[in-house]
């Protein structure tokens, strides 16, 4: 059995939920009446073959923590430092929604990706993720994105600028579309 590696780092897949869910009247997560709850991911992968790929493997992981910090107002730096291409439109876009939503994102986020392929500066993986997370207005607590409730296959594009590799583009199958 070959060894597994494990994290749990923030994360938030929350353009699956605002892109591809909308409410289609399932039933909805409680939110804490207790202060907002952090969005999380839990992650396990077989271990990588080689350096590069447990670069893109963190770099992935890392960027669902910041995802989510971003869009609850809660990192520093700059969403370029992370993100690059598409993804960087889409959570430039997601933080002003955000902020003048009054939304806060909670819940978990499951990830598991495979099938990594790394070609110079240029990584591909295939994810199949089970998107927990959920958002709620501030004020009311009342959810305005439900959580999803099955595995949907993720199809992943990082590029690597300088030394860090930054997410470029994100395309969701529909949820169902993975199997575990």
């Amino acid at each position: 059995m070959p060894r597994r590696l494990s994290s749990i780092v923030g994360a938030a897949a929350l353009v699956v939920a605002l892109v591809a869910c909308g409410d289609d009247g399932a039933s909805e997560p409680t939110p804490s009446t207790t202060g907002r709850e952090p969005a999380g991911t839990s992650s396990t992968v077989d271990e990588p073959a080689n350096d590069a790929e447990a670069a893109v493997l963190e770099a992935y992981a890392e960027s669902w923590k910041v995802y989510d910090d971003f869009l609850n107002g809660e990192a520093s730096g700059d969403p370029g430092d992370h993100f690059d291409g598409d993804m960087l439109t889409t959570i430039e876009a997601r933080i002003a929604e955000y902020r003048d939503g009054g939304y806060e994102l909670h819940g978990e986020a499951e990830l598991s990706p495979t099938e990594v392929a790394v070609d110079g500066s240029v990584a591909r993986l295939t994810d199949c993720q089970l998107d927990g997370t959920y958002a709620v207005e501030a004020d009311t607590g009342a959810v305005v994105v439900p959580a999803s409730t099955s595995r949907q296959l993720v199809d992943v594009r990082l590029v690597k600028a300088g030394e860090r590799w930054k997410v470029s583009s994100v395309s969701y199958g529909a949820e169902g579309s993975c199997t575990r």
